[in-house]
This record gives C-alpha cells, structure tokens and sequence, in this order.
C-alpha cells in the first residue's frame, strides 16, 4: 500500500507522561508495552504498511531512548528535532519551535499524530480517503458517555470545527478528540502563523487543542462524521490499564 507515499508525516513526542506517575519516570509512555506491542510501534507500523518511508519526530523526554528503539525500522528514515524545555512549555510550543527546522518539500498533505494513541486503522483511513484536506479526528460520542476532562469538539451542520475545548466548556460536543490531525500544506503554514501571533499572549504551556479552536475561528476545519471506533489515548495509569485489557 502507498496511501500516504508523498504525505509528510509529523509525530508529537517530546512530553514526560508526568501523568503517569512512576510508570513513565524512565521511560517515554510511548514505549509502554501494551499487550505485544507499544503505542509508538502500533503507530509506525500503521504508517509504514501505508507506504511511509520518512517520518519526522518532535522529542523531549528520554529522547535518545525513543531513538534506540527505533533503529529496528531499517526502511524508515526518521527525522527528528530534540526540544530542551518540553517540560516547561505544551505540546503545541514545541511544534511551533520546530516548524521552521523542517523541509516540506513536494507533499501537499501534512499527518499530524501524538504518540500515545492506540487506535482502530479506521480512524487513519478515513481520515487518509476523505476529500476534505484540513480535518481534525473526531471519535463520535454522545455527551453522557464522555468524561469530564475529555477535549471535545463542537461543530454546526457542516461538520465544519465551531469550538474545541473541555466536556464543561462546550455546550453541544460531538465527539472527543483523538490527536490524530491531517492539514493542507498551506493551511500548515496558516497554522504556523497564527502561533506565532498567539504565543505573544498566550502561554507556552498550554495543550494543543486551545490554539487549534481560536485558529477554527479563522480557518475551516472538519470533522468527519461517524467515526465512532476503538481508540484510547493513554495519559493516565487507569488509561494503560484499559489499554491493556483491550489488548489481551
């Protein structure tokens, strides 16, 4: 399969699972095992066996030990940028500081994952089939099933992004976020732009899916509809947990 050939891929990967107590003190969560394999494996084989041969990664934490345990992907050429104050600053600071150190050539889509996800193919591939090039993975959940510190996402008729937020901040959620994101090259650049704007009067620490609802306001994003598979993402003990017993 070669889905996502000329796709330029990018992981989120610098954070320290802080979450997760002892379980990640000398270990990235990404590399946790669940069941036979760990979320970042689960995730670069997914990507591989859809044709990707170059992946680029944004690290942090325990980085040189993300970076060893890649070395068993001989066809894949990783690229990688190390960001020295991931602790201090979110996920969407680090991306920022990194964009300028990438080459995106010739692709016109950008794949945007964490790497804490466990996740149906589903998911990817529609999101990969789909015509729309600027969405945000959505899984569909009705509201009394979410979770209270759930990031959602509220959309009007055209699934078009309205408001990204926390269960208690959105009035009519449609589904919760997955962290699994697929951009247009010129509206990753708009992105860009638009954070370099916001960070003059916002924090540095602040997680991904605040910057992503202002910029909603100013560019159309979408959800697709229906997406309502397995996923987990694993931020918490009781998260690893589940994601094992799936697994078993």
């Amino acid at each position: 399969m070669d889905q996502l050939k000329n796709c330029f891929i990018v992981l989120l990967s610098a954070g320290s699972g802080s979450r997760m107590g002892n379980l990640s003190k000398n270990i990235p969560k990404s590399l946790l095992k669940v069941g036979s394999t760990t979320p970042l494996d689960s995730l670069v084989k997914k990507l591989r066996f859809r044709g990707v041969k170059e992946i680029n990664m944004i690290l942090g934490f325990k980085y040189k030990k993300i970076l060893s345990h890649l070395k068993k992907y001989k066809d894949i050429k990783f690229n990688y940028v190390v960001i020295k104050d991931f602790n201090k600053n979110g996920s969407v600071w680090s991306l920022y500081k990194s964009y300028n150190l990438w080459k995106i050539k010739k692709s016109k889509i950008i794949l945007m994952f964490h790497t804490d996800l466990i996740f149906s193919n589903r998911f990817l591939d529609n999101i990969i089939k789909s015509k729309r090039n600027n969405i945000i993975g959505v899984k569909q959940v009705k509201k009394y099933k979410l979770k209270n510190k759930s990031f959602v996402a509220e959309v009007n008729k055209s699934m078009q992004v309205k408001k990204i937020g926390k269960l208690k901040e959105i009035k009519k959620p449609y589904g919760e976020i997955i962290c699994i994101n697929k951009f247009s090259k010129k509206t990753f650049q708009k992105l860009f732009l638009f954070l370099k704007d916001y960070f003059k009067n916002n924090s540095k620490n602040i997680t991904w899916e605040y910057p992503v609802s202002h910029f909603a306001q100013f560019s159309k994003l979408y959800v697709l509809k229906k997406q309502n598979f397995n996923w987990i993402n694993i931020n918490t003990r009781k998260d690893l947990i589940q994601a094992r017993k799936n697994a078993a």
